[in-house]
């Protein structure tokens, strides 16, 4: 695993805890809570906490750090954000950062001969570039105005987001600029590029089939009930009912996971358990109970189904995305697999009612059964609640 090479094993297991997510933007989450979520508490304990001076940083070395934390922020293709970030950071191999790192260059631009090749005068001065913001009606700023690159990328990064600028173009300024460093490139090694209008076409198709496939925003509906009655009502006949646990002791121990499938008369049709690797807290150990869970029903085509659950902070989490942004990438994982259910529903059960899950999954951290199965039917060894749950 390449984390292994980069980093100690204490910091991997930290990391594959909350593993990132490419699917969605890098935001501020709050460090000190549960669900990454600030709350009075934990900013009382925070401001009660030694403080730690840092060295204040130069006034343009901490412009461009913003700059560039807000190009992870663009709504564009993580290989796109890449390249902005590059080139905010002067790492493209024009002749001007070339020579600076000591390497033989031309310096005058082998496009248009017209001036010194920098990054800003291969994405915005040269012919080429110039006649793509042209085109597409997008203003520059007026000479003299932006000098540097950090200039021209604090520019387009605030036109992304001016009302004035038409939807589907703003929304391309990334393709854009994508489009007429890849065209250089052509041009140069090549000798085949294209013109303006090809660019331009290029990158609004992009940019909209980037829209179109991040678009879809799912949501699941938690039902919370209470009552040992009222939760052992068995589903229609359609419906299977799959109670589920975790069995979690610390972050360095194994957990526990397990399901049981009962029919609308309370008859066992499926169990199963597995033992997982440490989690760092109970809500993912649950969450990856819950994701094996799901995968495991679409395997035995099992597709209408209840799925119950004792934990409450899992199933808010699930109802509740926006707000538990620490366990994100589990969280896009069950969305993913929902899709596939024809009809899936989720509730809290309360531990009476969850039994048998939890002496299952119980096997694993309390007797060390580390082994996985899956069975037809219930465990004999919990026959008695079983029958005892199917009657009530």
């Amino acid at each position: 695993m390449k984390l292994n090479e980069l980093f100690l094993k204490g910091d991997v297991d930290r990391i594959m805890a909350f593993p990132p997510n490419k699917n969605y933007k890098d935001e501020w989450i709050w460090a000190y809570s549960k669900n990454g979520k600030y709350n009075v508490k934990s900013g009382s304990w925070l401001v009660a906490q030694p403080i730690v001076y840092q060295e204040l940083l130069p006034v343009e070395t901490s412009r461009q750090n913003n700059l560039k934390s807000k190009i992870w922020e663009v709504d564009t293709m993580p290989k796109i954000k890449m390249f902005m970030w590059r080139v905010l950071s002067g790492a493209l191999a024009v002749a001007e950062c070339l020579r600076a790192h000591g390497m033989q260059a031309i310096q005058i631009c082998q496009i248009c001969k017209n001036g010194n090749e920098s990054v800003v005068h291969v994405l915005v001065e040269c012919d080429m570039a110039k006649q793509v913001w042209l085109n597409v009606k997008i203003p520059l700023p007026q000479q003299g105005v932006a000098k540097t690159t950090a200039d021209y990328m604090e520019y387009f990064l605030g036109l992304m987001g001016k009302a004035t600028i038409p939807g589907k173009y703003k929304r391309a300024i990334p393709w854009l600029l994508w489009g007429i460093w890849k065209q250089r490139n052509a041009k140069m090694y090549a000798g085949n590029g294209g013109d303006a209008d090809i660019i331009i076409a290029q990158a609004l198709e992009e940019a909209e089939e980037w829209k179109r496939v991040n678009s879809l925003e799912m949501v699941t509906e938690v039902q919370r009930v209470s009552g040992f009655g009222l939760e052992n009502k068995w589903p229609p006949t359609c419906v299977l009912k799959c109670n589920i646990n975790s069995s979690w002791v610390n972050s360095s121990r194994m957990c526990g996971g397990s399901w049981i499938v009962r029919d609308h008369r309370g008859e066992v049709k499926f169990h199963a358990r597995d033992a997982f690797l440490p989690a760092q807290n109970r809500i993912v150990a649950e969450l990856r109970c819950l994701l094996w869970v799901m995968q495991s029903l679409l395997d035995l085509r099992i597709l209408d189904v209840e799925i119950w659950s004792e934990s409450g902070a899992a199933l808010e989490a699930l109802n509740n995305p926006r707000d538990w942004p620490r366990f994100r990438s589990y969280l896009d994982r069950f969305y993913k697999l929902k899709l596939h259910f024809h009809q899936l529903k989720l509730t809290q059960s309360s531990s009476k009612a969850n039994v048998v899950a939890r002496k299952i999954a119980s096997s694993v951290t309390m007797e060390a059964r580390l082994h996985s199965y899956l069975a037809t039917g219930g465990p004999t060894w919990l026959s008695s609640i079983i029958h005892q749950e199917s009657r009530s």
